[in-house]
């Protein structure tokens, strides 16, 4: 009874507050426990016909192999392109590119509980080739660590000491996890802005959602 109580509080959240352009989203910190169960009871509860996870669209292909019964955690996605010909040495690595799973990943989650309902599911994001290319594009820059400036003025040490105690233990309502955390998502937006290259991300995502 409580399990079903819960459930529809997410369901309530998921229609009302985490929504755009007629889509439920889910606002995710990677390898949050508490992010990674309620992952799970939102998909559980609204039963989607689709669900789209942040991550390579070119590993489509491995979706299975990440949700077999033998898979255990972690688990990783490598990408890597070798140097070329002209730039080869032996001190020059690959490029290379990975994207991280562990048992309380939202998005190895979200795969999972996904096939276990038999429902579909897909990364949207750019394609791992594509982060490749913007690696060997990107400028570093200096921008302000808000997270790190939040985090002291409410007298934590960092940003993972802010994270544990408001939200990762606090918050035992997932609704108000989802909540938050989509708000905090805003804030961090509202706050830095978005680069160039997630501006691009978003769009492309936004893509496979139409």
């Amino acid at each position: 009874m409580e399990r079903a109580v819960r459930d529809a509080a997410l369901a309530e959240v998921a229609v009302s507050t985490v929504r755009v352009r007629g889509v439920h989203l889910i606002p995710v910190r990677h390898h949050s426990p508490a992010i990674a169960r309620a992952t799970a009871a939102v998909i559980r509860t609204l039963r989607p016909r689709l669900v789209l996870i942040e991550g390579p669209s070119d590993a489509n292909h491995l979706i299975g192999a990440l949700t077999d019964h033998d898979a255990v955690a972690p688990l990783a996605i490598l990408a890597y392109r070798e140097p070329q010909a002209h730039q080869a040495s032996a001190d020059l690595a690959p490029q290379v590119v990975f994207y991280p799973f562990c048992d309380y990943s939202p998005e190895l989650i979200a795969l999972r509980t996904a096939a276990g309902l038999s429902i579909k599911a897909r990364f949207c994001d750019i394609p791992a080739s594509a982060v490749l290319e913007h690696q060997e594009q990107e400028k570093h820059e200096t921008t302000s660590n808000l997270y790190t400036r939040v985090a002291q003025r409410m007298g934590f040490d960092n940003h993972e000491e802010w994270w544990e105690c408001l939200f990762e233990t606090a918050l035992r309502d997932p609704a108000t996890l989802l909540q938050r955390t989509f708000e905090w998502g805003q804030l961090v937006i509202g706050e830095a802005g978005i680069s160039e290259y997630d501006a691009l991300r978003n769009a492309y995502m936004w893509k496979q959602v139409e």
